[in-house]
């Protein structure tokens, strides 16, 4: 009775790992690509800019906009690579990169094959 609940709580812990980890990497990445994209288009010279005279509060909501579309526009993309073949080819490339990483490489190849794992497992249910 205490070994299946011991077992249940186990399993449980790791599918609620398997759901977070994948979900707060993505939107660590998200707001990553956005606030990137943000501090980049608000290093445009005043002279050149043409929201200078807009309202601030028009600015941020253009500001917010644009960093929500940046990075959902960006995942597509890599989602796009992902169901071709030279995406495809592209991708296994970048993987190789980063497992050549000395930190980076380990975890990511255990994160990969534990999501690998999980998907495989909820395809067969």
């Amino acid at each position: 009775m205490i070994q299946r609940l011991r077992q249940d709580l186990k399993n449980d812990l790791i599918a609620g790992l398997l759901v977070v980890i994948p979900l707060a990497t993505t939107i660590w990445l998200v707001f990553t690509i956005a606030r990137w994209a943000i501090d980049f288009l608000t290093r445009i010279p005043k002279q050149i800019n043409p929201y200078n005279n807009l309202h601030p509060i028009l600015v941020n909501i253009l500001n917010l906009v644009v960093g929500v579309t940046v990075p959902v526009l960006f995942i597509l993309l890599i989602g796009l690579m992902a169901r071709n073949i030279a995406g495809r080819w592209l991708l296994d490339l970048g993987e190789k990169l980063l497992q050549a990483i000395p930190l980076a490489g380990p975890v990511y190849k255990t994160l990969k094959q534990l999501l690998e794992t999980v998907l495989k497992e909820s395809k067969n249910k």
